[in-house]
């Protein structure tokens, strides 16, 4: 409940609690890790989602989550990874192929972009694709970002 409303400190607090009472709580250190993504504290994120992953191997959120700091410092390999991870486990996980999208649009993988992009929408074989106008369009305003 912190952690939405924005108090990180008092969330992470009520993390590290949870955490001491039960160190197989994965949940707490996903959501802990989430806390200080959000409060910009990038290793410690990174530490507590490859926690969660430890204690629970499934976690697909936490992977996304984790690839998604890995995308904002610039590691979109490993960030790739994380999301392909996430994936394989959950293969309707709409966001992570968004994600992973990004990720691969920021790393100049246009075509595994446009894949992504559009694998984001299931169950929509007759919506109107356009990959090659999408990663024209976004090589232009890649190039005026940069």
């Amino acid at each position: 409940m912190y952690r939405k409303g924005g108090d990180f400190d008092l969330a992470i607090a009520d993390f590290t609690k949870a955490v001491e009472l039960d160190p197989q709580y994965y949940w707490a250190f996903g959501e802990r890790g989430q806390a200080y993504k959000e409060q910009g504290k990038p290793d410690l994120a990174i530490a507590d989602f490859t926690k969660a992953i430890e204690l629970y191997a499934d976690y697909a959120w936490a992977y996304a989550e984790r690839g998604n700091v890995y995308r904002e410092r610039g590691d979109f390999d490993q960030a790739i990874a994380d999301f392909t991870k996430a994936i394989e486990i959950y293969p309707e996980y709409s966001w992570a192929y968004r994600q992973r999208s990004l990720a691969y649009r920021l790393s100049g993988k246009y075509d595994n972009a446009a894949a992504d992009y559009y694998a984001q929408f299931p169950g929509r074989e007759g919506f109107p694709k356009f990959p090659s106008l999408l990663i024209q369009l976004w090589k232009i305003t890649d190039f005026f970002r940069f």
